[in-house]
């Protein structure tokens, strides 16, 4: 995090894994989120993996935390290239969460997958989760991916994804209103 005279202080160290690809995303008011995916977590004999992801207000870091599902039958993965999005006070982590059924460790049976936004909103005390916006409920067999994300200051966003069939949707969507829930698209438009 960038001081005001331009200075970057010591790095802080907010989570660790191989190879992680993480992408950060800033709000208009200097909240900040980092956000990975972290595969190993679990039992060593039953992996599993997660998109984890720490926040950032007034240059303080919180601990490394889950965003997504992180552990079996239900774990998390990417979605896209990226893995935040930010405009205005607006932060959107999207992420396929993956459920494959097993104890204590998933069977060969037959995963599905979901494809989620969760949603984050600055306010004078930091980030504060908005909820989950399901973009497509779990398919059987196929695995849906997000094309393009675009979000507006004001927080309406727009994305382009595939359920994996084939087909392809494009959705705008206002978010997920504070205490979270949302169905499909969030109360989509």
């Amino acid at each position: 995090v960038r001081a005001p005279d331009g200075s970057f202080p010591a790095g802080t160290v907010v989570g660790t894994g191989q190879s992680v690809v993480a992408t950060s995303a800033v709000t208009s008011t200097g909240d900040g989120l980092v956000a990975w995916r972290q595969d190993g977590l679990g039992s060593p004999s039953c992996p599993a993996s997660a998109i984890r992801g720490a926040l950032q207000h007034r240059g303080t870091w919180s601990a490394a935390q889950d965003i997504g599902p992180a552990a079996w039958p239900e774990v998390s993965v990417q979605a896209y290239g990226a893995n935040a999005f930010s405009s205005g006070t607006d932060v959107a982590v999207p992420l396929v969460t993956v459920r494959r059924d097993g104890s204590p460790c998933p069977t060969t049976a037959v995963q599905t997958r979901s494809l989620v936004v969760r949603h984050f909103r600055g306010s004078a005390s930091g980030l504060t989760d908005q909820g989950t916006s399901e973009l497509v409920a779990p398919v059987t067999g196929m695995f849906p991916t997000l094309s393009g994300y675009a979000m507006e200051p004001g927080g309406k966003a727009l994305a382009w994804y595939s359920d994996g069939s084939g087909t392809r949707y494009l959705r705008a969507f206002d978010g997920v209103p504070p205490g979270g829930g949302g169905g499909p698209g969030g109360g989509g438009v």
